[in-house]
């Protein structure tokens, strides 16, 4: 079995499990992988600067097997996990973001239409022992995990985004 750069072969058998995915993953012509190497692939085809072309390469099959089996599992999460992804309609309605909309402009907003603004986190972490590039910050000069956020005029983060690579 194959992993991707940034998963060990345990974190992937725990998110294959976490995502509840097939046993084997089919794609529409037949094509079948475990689901396994079928989400090393999607994994790999996420991550930046991959080329379909580059990981037809590194996994050894043809580029369509490649691209069928990623796009089948990529379906596969978004259908069984879409409601875990969209707006949370019982917090955030469009009442309650036209009142934290008055309540930024009342503080001398220039206009009435913003509803939260982004934090951007940066969270110091020991250097790593292996791919210490992907985590180094330059600008801040020294080894972190990025968040983002968005958060509400009442102190809430309604949105969360990380943690992503330092660099």
């Amino acid at each position: 079995m194959l992993t991707s750069k940034r998963f060990t072969r345990k974190e992937v058998e725990e998110l294959v499990n976490a995502l509840q995915l097939p046993r084997i993953v089919r794609a529409a012509n037949r094509i079948t992988e475990d689901s396994r190497t079928a989400l090393c692939m999607l994994l790999a085809r996420l991550a930046y600067p991959n080329r379909l072309c580059d990981l037809a390469l590194k996994f050894g099959w043809p580029v369509e097997r490649v691209s069928r089996i990623s796009t089948v599992v990529q379906g596969f999460i978004h259908d069984r996990w879409y409601h875990v992804l969209v707006w949370d309609p019982q917090r955030l309605t469009p009442e309650c973001l036209a009142r934290y909309a008055r309540a930024i402009e009342q503080k001398g907003a220039p206009i009435g239409t913003v509803w939260g603004f982004i934090d951007g986190t940066i969270r110091a972490i020991a250097r790593p022992t292996q791919h210490q590039q992907t985590c180094y910050n330059g600008w801040k000069r020294k080894h972190c995990l990025k968040y983002h956020a968005i958060v509400t005029p009442d102190g809430l983060i309604s949105h969360l985004f990380g943690p992503v690579d330092g660099s």
